[in-house]
């Protein structure tokens, strides 16, 4: 499966306050726990996940905190790239679920944020298992915004909810809501609409 690599053009959701070390560990040579990532471990799990969600060849894309000037011509990130920051967002077209986008940034280094990504989709797939989400739901909050909408979530929550985008920013939980009153299939409301809303108060980290 072909990966990129971009710069993060803009941050979905809060940012983490507290980062913290990563809980990852394996046994070494004397039986101890030790810190590790194990980066091929991830990119195998990773691979296997995508597959599962059938992520469309060409779409698969990692951004991260660096500049366009730390990607090698191939689209991967270069050996000696150092990245402003841990975050990363993994995104891509699934042909089951639709676009699709991960954030995080939880941990202090990036390759662990990637396999905790990984660990999510393993975790998301195996509801599925015991009956529960059957149909994807556990994915719907995931659901990246679709690229026909410019200027972002709160673009998206303020024409909603027919305020402002600076609205949106002082007071996001009130914006939202009135956002799903205006778009919810019940009250009249597109399905299309209501699921932009949705997307857009994931991004946003309001659920």
């Amino acid at each position: 499966m072909n990966w990129r690599v971009k710069p993060v053009d803009r941050w979905l959701g809060p940012r983490t306050e507290e980062r913290r070390d990563h809980p990852f560990r394996k046994k070494n040579a004397r039986g101890w726990m030790a810190s590790d990532v194990n980066w091929s471990a991830t990119m195998t799990l990773l691979e296997h996940e995508l597959a599962m969600l059938e992520a469309v060849d060409g779409t698969v894309i990692l951004q991260m905190e660096v500049d366009d000037r730390d990607i090698r011509k191939d689209g991967w990130i270069r050996a000696n790239a150092k990245p402003r920051g841990p975050g990363v967002i993994l995104t891509f077209e699934s042909a089951i679920h639709g676009p699709l986008s991960y954030p995080c940034d939880t941990f202090l280094d990036w390759q662990a944020n990637v396999r905790a990504v990984a660990l999510a989709l393993e975790a998301l797939r195996k509801v599925a298992r015991y009956g529960v989400g059957k149909h994807g739901e556990q994915y719907r909050g995931w659901k990246a915004l679709p690229a026909t909408i410019s200027g972002g979530p709160h673009a998206v929550i303020a024409r909603f909810a027919e305020c402002s985008e600076d609205d949106v920013r002082r007071n996001p939980e009130k914006r939202i809501r009135a956002a799903r009153i205006a778009t919810h299939p019940d009250r009249g409301g597109e399905r299309p609409d209501w699921d932009q809303v949705a997307a857009a108060a994931a991004a946003l980290g309001v659920r």
